[in-house]
């Protein structure tokens, strides 16, 4: 029989596998800059190589981007030595590389992924695939001001970006599709910027921000389509600002602005159609009476 051979190299290369991510774990979070970026690449090799790797290399990359810049102490600009912000932008680089291509033998998608509190360079995850598991960007930050899943797609992860506020960033869903899954901004706060969702599609899942504050910046939702799944805005306070549900098509699904608060001139829905059905206005209360007209026409209402 083959298979007690087997089992012995498997079991004689176990070892060698957690030795060696130990090492470049220790690297990688060590403070010799001469050795971060290669043990960065390494862990990445290491994970395609070994899929019983992958989600320990993954967990590594994570918790590098959680943890305190200025808890380094490195002078940046000494001379020879790698930047922070060139090994940040290389680890959410090699994270988001792995997203893109859900198929592929050595793809990272369906992974956990606890971003929560990460301080990120480069944040582009545009195209990139979440298809299953949990999702965390709670209190992360870019440090270039803006977040990009232009083009993503949501497939039925658990996504959270709770309690966001414009102090973290542009946060810009341009072209993404939802489809399965939740993606949840319960609880932000928008008071400058722009949070962008202009040309995504809504077909399954739930992209929910229940419960939003906003005073100022803008919540841009022009051209967006959903024809299943849930748009929620409810319980949301939207004293300011603007909401641009410009050319929007929503012929299927839930838009639930259920217990929703409309300032006066922040909703916009010129050239919006809905199918009657779709909007959830219940509890609604609307300050603006052409706003609150334009939100009965599109739900069917007769006035």
């Amino acid at each position: 029989m083959t298979l007690p051979r087997q089992t012995a190299r498997h079991a004689s290369a176990a070892p060698a596998h957690h030795a060696a991510l130990d090492l470049l774990v220790e690297r990688l979070l060590g403070t010799d800059d001469q050795v971060r970026p290669a043990a960065l690449r390494d862990l990445g090799a290491l994970a395609d190589a070994d899929p019983e790797a992958r989600e320990a290399v993954v967990r590594v990359v994570c918790e590098f981007l959680r943890s305190p810049w200025t808890a380094r102490g490195r002078d940046l600009g000494r001379s020879g030595q790698v930047h922070e912000p060139e090994l940040r932008r290389a680890a959410v680089r090699l994270l988001a590389d792995h997203l893109r291509q859900p198929s592929s033998p050595t793809s990272w998608a369906g992974h956990d992924l606890d971003l929560a509190g990460a301080v990120l360079v480069g944040a582009d995850f545009s195209g990139c695939v979440f298809l299953g598991g949990r999702v965390r960007f709670e209190g992360a930050w870019c440090i270039e001001g803006r977040m990009s899943f232009a083009g993503a797609r949501f497939l039925g992860a658990e996504v959270s970006f709770r309690h966001w506020s414009s102090g973290q960033g542009r946060l810009g869903f341009e072209g993404a599709r939802f489809s399965a899954g939740v993606v949840t901004l319960a609880g932000a706060s928008v008071d400058a910027d722009t949070l962008s969702l202009a040309g995504a599609v809504v077909d399954g899942g739930v992209f929910a921000l229940t419960e939003a504050r906003m005073r100022a910046g803008v919540i841009d939702l022009t051209g967006i389509s959903v024809t299943a799944g849930t748009l929620s805005f409810a319980d949301a306070r939207l004293a300011g600002g603007r909401v641009l549900l410009v050319d929007a098509r929503l012929f299927g699904g839930m838009i639930a602005l259920r217990d929703v608060r409309l300032g006066v001139g922040v909703l916009s829905t010129a050239g919006a159609q809905a199918r009657p059905g779709t909007l959830d206005l219940h509890g609604a209360q609307v300050e603006d009476g052409p706003i609150l007209q334009a939100l009965l026409r599109l739900a069917g209402v007769q006035e």
